[in-house]
């Protein structure tokens, strides 16, 4: 009897102490990084930067896989979905783990249907408008927005995107009115911009900046708490009288929840790793991103997030069907 009870108890220390030893063995064969987005965009960039910095530390592959529609959400769900095994990731964004949940069925939840590995990156938004509206500064714009309450208008890529609910935000912290045009894309925002067909507008530093380069359009702020590097002479909003005003875009590595914790660590001691180089950080500014000093919040943030911009959705009365 002891001599069995013996054997079993070694049998489960042996079992025990391999666990440590397959973790370290991670990965032993290429890695997928879901992009929720279309190949060529800024974010579908941000992903490659960090893959191929991944491979280098790692020493295995790290796959892309662009998985877009639905507002980044397809791309979510399937990640929330696979095996919990570390060999499929997702860079998701804010828009669809903290906003899309409350627009749509997406299939997963933002705040528990993954492991955080860690914030990689976030981008501001340029709040923009026409040369030539007569709105070259935000207290202008302020103005008009009084003097005609409701006559004022603005574009994005779509209702419930986060460029829309940034101006938003905006609108009922400053306590304005202005009529919301929503479109397929940005593209066509910067055209209506252009042609006279709406007011103002907010995009990615990517696609701002050249833009407000060209002379064609003027920055009027940025949402983030410090100015845009690229734009330094632009105020942010909590400058211009929006105390603690802040509306970002980020950008996170996530694993499907259940992932072990061994390899959850392990990638996320890498990304940290990851964007302290100067190519990573030069690569990504290039782009538009700011990249994550410190990721250990990731879940709070999220946590917190996801109550912000359903916040700002029952304030402004965003809502589609669910």
């Amino acid at each position: 009897m002891k001599r069995r009870c013996l054997g079993g108890l070694l049998a489960l220390v042996g079992a025990l102490c391999t666990l440590p030893a397959q973790a370290s063995g991670y990965p032993e064969r290429p890695v997928k990084l879901i992009v929720p987005f279309a190949a060529g965009g800024s974010t579908d960039l941000l992903a490659r930067v960090v893959a191929r910095a991944f491979e280098k530390e790692i020493g295995q592959p790290f796959v892309v896989e662009n998985v877009g529609g639905a507002g980044a959400t397809l791309g979510t769900a399937r990640v929330a979905h696979a095996p919990a095994d570390g060999y499929t990731l997702l860079l998701g964004s804010s828009s669809a783990l903290v906003i899309a949940p409350h627009l749509y069925k997406v299939g997963y939840d933002g705040r528990t249907s993954f492991e955080p590995i860690g914030k990689v990156a976030t981008a501001s938004f340029v709040l923009m408008t026409r040369a030539g509206s007569g709105m070259d500064h935000f207290e202008q714009l302020v103005a008009r927005a009084h003097a005609e309450p409701g006559r004022l208008t603005f574009g994005s890529p779509g209702t419930g995107s986060a460029l829309h609910l940034a101006i938003e935000m905006m609108l009922d912290r400053a306590k304005l009115q202005a009529v919301h045009v929503p479109f397929t894309g940005s593209a066509p925002v910067y055209t209506a911009l252009l042609g006279s067909h709406i007011d103002f507008m907010v995009d990615s530093p990517s696609g701002a900046v050249p833009m407000v380069k060209s002379g064609r359009i003027v920055a009027l702020a940025v949402t983030s708490r410090t100015r845009e590097h690229e734009l330094p002479k632009v105020p942010t909003l909590e400058e211009l009288g929006l105390k603690d005003f802040e509306a970002m875009a980020w950008f996170a590595m996530m694993a499907p929840k259940g992932t072990p914790q061994a390899v959850v660590q392990r990638l996320g001691q890498t990304l940290v790793q990851v964007l302290k180089q100067p190519e990573v950080r030069s690569a990504m500014a290039g782009a538009g991103f700011r990249p994550v000093e410190d990721s250990g919040t990731l879940s709070a943030d999220i946590t917190r997030e996801y109550a912000r911009w359903g916040d700002t959705m029952a304030r402004s009365g965003v809502k589609l069907d669910k």
